[in-house]
């Protein structure tokens, strides 16, 4: 038997038949029957078909004001589903739909929307130009008011996202000069540092005028680019989580505050969208339920079989499977109840606030699901993105 403990969830990934859940009671056995778990499963899980929207999901996002789906990528079905749900969300005013992208791209997704045609990068265009053009087609004819609007909230990891961005907003304002000596610094080197924060200094001047220039929206937009690149680059060359999660956190508290009575839909993976991560005190969705906990809805997707993908850029492909997970894990407990359906399941009942066993083929663990998620969503098999097959 093998253990390893991580915070006080006392999490625990196996590949022996047991191993103890942490400071929270004896051992546990993997591949026993949990009767209490499956009866909670049984009293609260709503099972729809594949291609239909999510009622109670709709509905218990309607009564927060943040809504927060952790899920896989790259996943075909997934997409399919948040593309479905942007309507009956906009009905319930949602307004600004968050996604974990790199933060430089995001007005220009934002025109794209807005009618514009800015070319995309190949990472929006494979990701998100299907969604963006249902946003998109949501506000088309709508008032001011009711338009929807997309924030990417990542860092930049790739540093050209950044690059064309700027030379994007150079082109428009008018002022290329103004940008030039971070454009021909080399990437993350000591002298792209300096000429970022030069650039900044220069622009937040008011005697230089830029604001008056520009405007207000587009002075606050250059300045907001340019301090989430300051930290990208420090992210690149550290590849520290913590500096990632908070400028997550700070551009997600931006993104909720300026939408004033509209809501926000935040799509994320979902290592960054659980209440608690292992004691981990920089994930964005912990630090954000600091401010918000009572007006979020935390969601965490997960596919219970098919074909996932490693990372846009390796793509590569395994196999997602619970044939070899034991009857008392929550995840296959699900599958055989929703079979070919997709299934939603509120983490309001007491099981779900004590240890039980979850994960996939050769990685199932313990954990308290009510301290990751208010409710779990699941998909009975996905296929990777169109686009995106290696």
């Amino acid at each position: 038997m093998s253990t390893l403990r991580r915070g006080s969830l006392g999490l625990a990934i196996v590949s022996a038949v047991a191993i103890s859940c942490g400071d929270d009671g004896p051992a546990v056995d993997f591949f026993a029957e949990d009767p209490e778990l499956a009866q909670a499963v049984d009293d609260q899980l709503v099972v729809f078909a594949v291609d239909a929207v999510p009622s109670a999901l709709v509905a218990e996002a309607g009564r927060a004001r943040i809504t927060i789906v952790g899920e896989g990528h790259y996943q075909q079905e997934h997409h399919d589903l948040l593309e479905r749900l942007i309507e009956p969300l906009q009905e319930s005013g949602y307004r600004i739909f968050a996604a974990e992208q790199h933060h430089a791209e995001g007005w220009l997704a934002q025109e794209y929307i807005e009618g514009g045609s800015p070319p995309l990068s190949p990472v929006v265009t494979a990701l998100y130009r299907s969604r963006l053009d249902r946003l998109a087609d949501a506000s088309r004819g709508r008032p001011d008011a009711e338009r929807l609007r997309v924030v990417f909230f990542d860092v930049n990891h790739q540093v050209e996202a950044f690059r064309v961005s700027l030379q994007r907003l150079g082109t428009r304002l008018g002022t290329p000069e103004v940008f030039a000596a971070v454009l021909r610094a080399e990437p993350d080197s000591a002298a792209y540092v300096s000429a970022l924060e030069s650039l900044n200094d220069r622009i937040t001047d008011p005697n230089r005028g830029w604001r008056e220039q520009w405007g207000d929206a587009w002075f606050d937009r250059v300045k907001e680019i340019v301090e989430v690149e300051q930290q990208s680059t420090r992210f690149r060359t550290t590849r520290s989580s913590a500096i990632r999660e908070a400028t997550m956190v700070a551009n997600l508290r931006r993104a909720i505050e300026s939408a004033g009575d509209g809501k926000v839909f935040v799509d994320a993976g979902r290592a960054h969208a659980r209440y608690n991560a292992f004691g981990d005190p920089n994930n964005a969705t912990e630090r954000l339920a600091e401010d918000y906990r009572d007006q979020m809805f935390v969601v965490g997707a997960y596919a219970l079989s098919g074909t996932g993908l490693t990372n846009f850029y390796e793509r590569r492909t395994f196999e997602i499977s619970h044939d070899a997970t034991g009857p008392g894990n929550l995840l296959r407990i699900i599958g055989e109840r929703a079979e070919a359906s997709m299934a939603f399941l509120p983490l309001d009942h007491a099981v779900f606030r004590r240890p039980v066993v979850m994960g996939e083929d050769g990685a199932q663990y313990t954990v308290r699901p009510a301290d990751f998620h208010d409710a779990i969503l699941t998909h009975p098999r996905v296929t990777v993105l169109q686009g995106l097959t290696p």
